[in-house]
C-alpha cells in the first residue's frame, strides 16, 4: 500500500493513473493490475488463481 500523492515518483513508474490502482505480483512479475473498484468476491477469485 503506497500513498500517490506522497509517492508520485513511484506512481509514475509503474504507470498509475487512477485510483484506486491494485497490482498482484509473482517472483518478482505482474501478473495482474485492475484499476478502480472491485468486489471482495472477484479479489479473493483473482487472489487464489495467482496464489
Amino acid at each position: 500500500k503506497i500513498d500517490a500523492d506522497q509517492n508520485t515518483a513511484l506512481s509514475e513508474q509503474l504507470n498509475i493513473t487512477g485510483l484506486p490502482t491494485l497490482l498482484m505480483y509473482k517472483n518478482k512479475k505482474l501478473v495482474w493490475s485492475h484499476m478502480g473498484y472491485i468486489g471482495k468476491d472477484e479479489l479473493l477469485e483473482k487472489i487464489i488463481t495467482f496464489k
